[in-house]
């Protein structure tokens, strides 16, 4: 890949800017999937270890994805995200928005940008282009807030004293 690199720099194209692009891509999926790997699996073995040393409690959240010499199990949702459906009422129609704002904006945009040096045909496409960005920002958004939201309230329970205990 790094051959085809350097002989292609010595042409005037934007093939070795893509082949860069495309070494950087697999590289960073790559270590990023490590890294994830890594994380999860020591979090799995501080759970463990947690549960070892104040026996007789239960882990909150369920039991570790994947035991030491174990399997992986699905053990059900690890997260209070997942057994709520108001969210995904929520996103759709976030989602649904975002594309109708998105496609209008861009529609508007093109028009305005491109006038006469563009066809109806083209401005359309664009439109829709814009339309699809326009939907997953939408999504990205109501996902990031919604996780934060609850892992903020996460926080702040888990500062506060419990009534039950004296």
């Amino acid at each position: 890949m790094l051959a085809a690199l350097m002989v292609s720099s010595r042409a005037d194209s934007m093939t070795p800017a893509a082949l860069l692009l495309a070494v950087l891509a697999v590289a960073l999926h790559v270590g990023g999937t490590a890294i994830g790997t890594r994380l999860r699996e020591h979090a799995n073995e501080r759970r463990v270890w947690e549960a070892a040393r104040v026996p007789g409690e239960a882990f909150d959240d369920g039991p570790p994805a994947v035991l030491p010499g174990e399997l992986a199990v699905s053990t059900g949702p690890r997260s209070p995200l997942h057994g709520r459906e108001l969210p995904i009422c929520r996103l759709r129609a976030c989602v649904v928005t975002g594309a109708i704002l998105g496609g209008t904006i861009g529609l508007v945009a093109l028009a305005i940008a491109m006038g006469e040096r563009t066809t109806a045909a083209g401005i359309v496409v664009g439109g829709v282009s814009t339309a699809v960005v326009g939907a997953w920002l939408a999504f990205v958004a109501v996902n990031s807030w919604t996780i934060f939201r609850a892992g903020w309230r996460d926080a702040v329970n888990a500062g506060a004293p419990d009534e039950g205990r004296d």
